[in-house]
């Protein structure tokens, strides 16, 4: 006989739980009868827990209107301003659409986040314009500078957040 065949087969690894455990949720009131932990803490296993998606949202709010006053004030382009003024949208929608909150204020936190970002954008271009020298009010610039664009971004970003909101995660 040969001296694999001789050998005892390898232990099986099992979890300690199913991986259906994540999509549970626990507190008061449900059927696992545990208080979850606070977001970004890890629990008694050490597993981490998932930062709030308001946190989240707003990270990628902040990141958005950074990209918006890079590419608007820093580098002066056009180009690229309606991709970012939607990406940003629909990734603030489909983050908020993880809360916990009703999807009415869902839909209208993101749209208004996304609005404010474009705002943010375009506010951050004219403030860069103005410590290059520039001497002119934020509504005279930005139409000189961009024309029709910033009133179309604000148009995308909300369709885009209005459109996160209701396809982001469906609450159990």
């Amino acid at each position: 006989m040969d001296a694999m065949a001789a050998a005892d087969p390898p232990p099986k690894r099992t979890l300690d739980r199913p991986p259906s455990d994540r999509y549970r949720r626990f507190g008061p009131g449900s059927t696992g009868g545990e208080i979850a932990p606070e977001d970004g803490v890890a629990d008694a296993d050490g597993d981490e827990r998932r930062a709030a998606p308001e946190l989240q949202a707003a990270v990628v709010a902040i990141i958005g209107a950074a990209i918006m006053i890079l590419i608007g004030g820093v580098l002066p382009f056009t180009t690229g301003q309606l991709f970012v003024a939607g990406v940003t949208g629909a990734l603030v929608g489909l983050f908020l659409a993880g809360s916990e909150r009703p999807r009415s204020w869902v839909r209208r936190a993101a749209v208004m986040i996304a609005l404010a970002v474009v705002i943010v954008g375009a506010m951050g271009a004219w403030l860069i314009g103005l410590a290059e020298g520039g001497n002119m009010d934020p509504f005279t610039f930005l139409w000189a500078t961009t024309g029709v664009l910033v009133p179309v971004e604000l148009v995308i970003a909300a369709l885009a957040a209005a459109w996160g909101a209701g396809a982001g995660p469906i609450r159990p």
